[in-house]
């Protein structure tokens, strides 16, 4: 249940004179926008407003046709941004359920629909948190129409846009012939007010960025096993050294949101500010790990970065 819900081969991809790989070809561009937006849309809108028809029980095998695309798209040897998820996911039933294909490939019961959290969290976030949307529809040879040109899903949480600075980065580290494949590294994005994470997955090294609606705060990096700084060290001003609560506590110049009054410090960044983490996967070793915050550093150019003494 708690894997992502793949792209599947069927027996047609959108490319041929079917009315459904036409409405395939269609219904793509169109879906992107909503994935941005983190909405959905129900099969009978997607029959009657799209393609004008009230035949919504075709609107499955335009779903499988897309499904089909991406899968062989996936599977291109010159496709560079990893998995795709199943953007055809965020088409659900009137009653706001999964369709009874999707029930049966979650639960193999066609009439068990998931819960709705947990069909949330592993079948529609990953839509929702893909940052490639205009690479695949770029790959397709579609041109989105600038009335739904898609917005990046952090444009309006997050100010500095992660997901652009880990897409740079890559290209940047592959003209350097340095290996990173885009699905190693993911983003997790914590807007304010967040909460402190509760553990470092296992497996992964962390480069994570503290911000607010006006600045960068603090940069910072951890290996595997380095739980404690990864969750607890930079709330807490007397905790290990340069952490982001110590150099607030340090500047004389401290901003008005961050001095302690009936809240404590580690209370006030939890509540204004934003906490972007970059996952990366263990095995792309210390190297990048490491250069990876320097590139994020010299982009962001944070205001606390290492000792007062080195700032």
């Amino acid at each position: 249940m708690k894997t992502e819900f793949e792209n599947t081969q069927g027996e047609y991809n959108m490319f041929g004179d079917l009315k459904t790989q036409k409405w395939a070809r269609e219904a793509l561009p169109k879906l992107v926008p909503l994935a941005h937006e983190r909405k959905t849309i129900t099969y009978q809108e997607m029959a009657e407003t799209w393609f004008d028809t009230k035949g919504y029980q075709n609107m499955g095998k335009v779903c499988g046709i897309i499904s089909t695309t991406l899968y062989e798209l996936e599977r291109r040897p010159d496709w560079k941004f990893g998995k795709i998820p199943r953007i055809t996911n965020i088409v659900i039933r009137k009653n706001e359920k999964p369709g009874a294909w999707v029930n049966e490939k979650i639960s193999g019961d066609r009439n068990i629909a998931p819960l709705k959290d947990e069909y949330y969290e592993y079948h529609l976030l990953p839509t929702y948190e893909y940052p490639y949307w205009n690479e695949v529809l770029e790959a397709l040879d579609f041109t989105i129409p600038d009335d739904i040109k898609p917005v990046p899903i952090d444009s309006n949480v997050i100010s500095w846009k992660p997901h652009q600075l880990l897409t740079d980065f890559l290209s940047a580290a592959e003209h350097g012939q340095i290996e990173i494949t885009p699905d190693s590294i993911t983003i997790e994005l914590q807007p304010k007010p967040h909460t402190r994470p509760k553990q470092l997955p296992e497996g992964k090294m962390a480069v994570y960025v503290f911000s607010t609606d006006t600045e960068i705060l603090k940069v910072g990096k951890v290996n595997t096993g380095s739980e404690n700084r990864y969750c607890r060290h930079h709330y807490n001003p007397q905790g290990a050294g340069s952490t982001l609560a110590k150099s607030l506590m340090e500047d004389e110049n401290i901003p008005v949101m961050f001095r302690p009054d009936k809240k404590t410090v580690s209370d006030l960044i939890m509540e204004h500010t934003d906490r972007v983490n970059f996952l990366l996967d263990a095995e792309l070793g210390f190297f990048v790990l490491n250069l990876f915050e320097a590139y994020i550093q010299c982009r962001l150019k944070p205001k606390y970065e290492g000792f007062k003494s080195q700032r």
